[in-house]
């Protein structure tokens, strides 16, 4: 199955957005459709949507208006975008497994969304140049501003994993847009540390692995703390429970799946060559209890892969299960 084509998109965020927009419009208009996304127009739901534009205006307004030329570009209602980007908020549901090991020739990093079957075009590849003239290549569900995975001109590094729903902070971003506020104002690791605190999010937070080609941590990043993890034996993985943070925890059989899959990442790491081949074979594996790559287990299902080298600035994407599709390479 042959991967989606890569779109570049550079100027200001609303031209950005109309760009996006225009490029994926009948994805946009499909996945719309799938969503039902006229359900999300409730009162309640427009409180949400609201409340989200206002604190996304204060931390960041220029994603607002690439939201507004998403919509513009795709000709669909302004709304619609926005609540289609702030669904997490709404959905409170996740999973997808992200992991980094060192290597020779520099960190490697993979992913899974598991987001369910036949999902493979919800995601597609991005090249922004944002306004200032930074670069970066970035997977994310067409008609959103969200980061599946990225990597940026200097190498930075963002893949990671949803966390258990916890109890909303109502001065909290969505975590899905948050991730692109980080990316956009980090240009290290370190940075992003930095900003992590002055980023509040709300009820949907994420397990995080960051890094570049030097080195990588995880980050468990909830609403009013988080976690750093170092690696351990040259490797950090994430999944979908806290193992540094306290708090709410997944339904049972889904926190069963998710320390399987952490355990199996354990195992399997550092049981072959530190490459990416290696790492396509760990997004591959079908071992239990903990397959990486879901079949249905616990509800789930594996709709894409990533392999991110930032010492190449590129990512390799399997458009399907990693098991049944080659990985294409993308370089930003």
């Amino acid at each position: 199955m042959s991967g989606p084509r890569c779109v570049d998109a550079e100027g200001s965020h609303r031209e950005i957005g109309r760009t996006v927009g225009e490029a994926f419009k009948e994805d946009i208009r499909r996945i719309l459709g799938e969503l039902e996304i006229g359900k999300y127009s409730t009162e309640a739901h427009r409180e949400v949507v609201e409340a989200q534009n206002r604190i996304l205006k204060d931390i960041y307004p220029g994603l607002c208006e690439e939201m507004e030329g998403i919509a513009e570009g795709a000709g669909v209602e302004p709304y619609d975008i926005f609540a289609y980007n702030y669904l997490p908020e709404m959905w409170r549901v996740g999973g997808c497994s992200a992991f980094a090991f060192e290597a020779p020739g520099g960190t490697i990093f993979g992913k899974t969304n598991d987001i369910g079957e036949n999902k493979e075009h919800y995601h597609v590849p991005i090249r922004y140049t944002l306004p200032g003239g930074r670069r970066m290549l970035v997977f994310t569900w067409p008609g959103t501003v969200w980061v599946n995975a990225v990597v940026t001109e200097e190498g930075l590094v963002k893949v990671g994993a949803s966390a258990p729903a916890v109890p909303p902070r109502k001065d909290g971003l969505c975590s899905n847009v948050a991730g692109r506020v980080l990316v956009e104002r980090a240009e290290g690791p370190e940075d992003v540390l930095g900003l992590l605190l002055r980023i509040p999010i709300s009820g949907h937070p994420p397990n995080l692995v960051i890094g570049d080609e030097r080195g990588f941590f995880a980050v468990e990043y909830s609403t009013y703390e988080y976690a750093v993890r170092k690696p351990e034996d040259g490797m950090v993985a994430v999944t979908n429970h806290f193992v540094s943070l306290s708090g709410p925890e997944p339904p049972e059989e889904r926190l069963a799946n998710s320390r399987a899959r952490y355990e199996n990442l354990l195992r399997l790491v550092p049981q072959g060559p530190r490459t990416p081949e290696r790492a396509m074979e760990i997004l591959r594996d079908h071992s239990e209890p903990g397959a990486i790559c879901q079949h249905g287990q616990a509800g789930m299902h594996t709709s894409v892969a990533y392999v991110v080298v930032p010492s190449e600035r590129a990512i390799y994407f399997a458009y399907g299960k990693p098991c049944t599709v080659p990985f294409q390479r993308y370089e930003l």
